[in-house]
């Protein structure tokens, strides 16, 4: 690999990390002059060998990207001893492992907002740049003391992955028909988080049924790297519920959300960043509580869970799957009972969303050094 002109290269574990930076790669893809890489970061370079895949699949380049629509050109083996200097390394995961040695700037775009708040914490001082995706998570930052007013690393970016959502790139009838589901009848999303002691994992079965009743379509997302028992595969869990479904229920498996939540008329789900994403959309949101799944998170060293700013508050919390089916019927009856706490939520979480793509795609321009391109990237789509 010959780095002659700016490298930008983005690294990421999961899918997930690579949906948070999809849009803003789609536009830098179309700048002349500019190199870009996409890798999990987790292949070794051994002497005498050279590159090695990682012994799990799910970290393998073909794997991680191939959902999306990608140049395969771009996908570049890396890791901890990797001797290409990258201009700038951008990530969604705070894993040092998958840390490229010479990348000259580290930036971290982060991978959602939940209010358990696992992305509130000193390990991402580590990064040359920080691109928060509003106010509010700046402002924990600042507030617990991880940074001080007028840091350099702090830059107000906003969230690409929701542009598309809030511009309506994603119609509802469409994302519908994709799943062979009459968009005539209103459509239940449940999106539990990845965490152990889930919403799915407490409900299971019995939920999915109590949903079912209400007559709805219903779509399931589980979490695309969850936290599982020992020995059990997220591929297992789809094989296994997949068949259990109804006639109008989907199980969803890729891992971009942004197209099932305009397609949903309600969210179910418990403390995933999901529920603050769906803000953006002014619908009705239901929490499955999640007990012990919340005191877990509570006792980590170094805690920086928030119930009290927004929480759960723009969505009605439930205990039971026998409650699921008439707290979908009346918060679909009144959609906008808790609509003034869900904008407020959106407009405290989420910098200007609809034009973060392009605010990132330029700023990375800026630190990798290169050139502003003479037509708008937004025409370059």
């Amino acid at each position: 690999m010959g780095l002659k002109h700016p490298w930008i290269l983005f690294c990421g574990k999961h899918r997930v990390n690579f949906a948070m930076f999809e849009p803003v790669y789609q536009l830098l893809r179309r700048v002349p002059g500019l190199g870009l890489g996409l890798s999990s970061g987790r292949y070794r370079r051994r002497p005498l060998i050279g590159w090695l895949r990682p012994k799990r699949v799910q970290y393998w380049n073909e794997r991680l990207f191939g959902e999306f629509d990608v140049d395969p050109a771009h996908l570049v083996r890396t890791s901890g001893a990797d001797p290409y200097p990258y201009d700038v390394f951008v990530t969604s995961n705070r894993d040092r492992k998958i840390h490229p040695r010479r990348a000259r700037l580290a930036v971290q775009i982060f991978h959602g907002v939940s209010f358990r708040n696992f992305a509130v914490s000193a390990e991402y001082r580590a990064f040359d740049k920080l691109f928060f995706p509003g106010r509010y998570m700046m402002e924990q930052y600042l507030e617990r003391g991880i940074l001080e007013p007028g840091d350099p690393r702090m830059e107000l970016i906003g969230m690409p992955k929701l542009d598309r959502l809030v511009n309506g790139a994603f119609r509802r009838d469409e994302v519908l028909s994709t799943f062979g589901l009459d968009p005539g009848r209103p459509t239940i999303l449940w999106c539990p988080t990845g965490a152990r002691h889930n919403s799915f994992e407490l409900l299971g079965l019995a939920g999915v049924r109590a949903l079912e009743a209400t007559g709805f379509n219903l779509i399931l997302k589980l979490h695309d790297h969850p936290h599982l028992p020992r020995g059990i595969t997220l591929e297992a869990l789809w094989t296994e519920i997949g068949p259990a479904l109804g006639a109008r229920s989907r199980l969803a498996t890729r891992s971009d959300v942004t197209p099932l939540l305009a397609a949903a008329d309600l969210l179910v789900t418990d403390a995933s960043s999901v529920a603050y994403e769906y803000c953006l959309l002014d619908r009705p949101i239901i929490f499955v509580d999640v007990p012990k799944l919340l005191a877990q998170r509570d006792r980590m060293p170094g805690s920086a869970m928030d119930t009290r700013t927004h929480g759960r508050r723009m969505g009605r919390i439930i205990g039971e799957a026998d409650e699921l089916g008439p707290a979908v019927r009346e918060e679909l009856a009144e959609p906008g009972r808790l609509s003034a706490e869900r904008q407020a939520t959106a407009a405290h979480i989420f910098h200007d969303p609809g034009r973060a793509t392009e605010r990132m795609a330029r700023r990375l321009l800026e630190l990798a050094g290169h050139a502003a391109p003479s037509i708008p990237l937004a025409n370059a789509a």
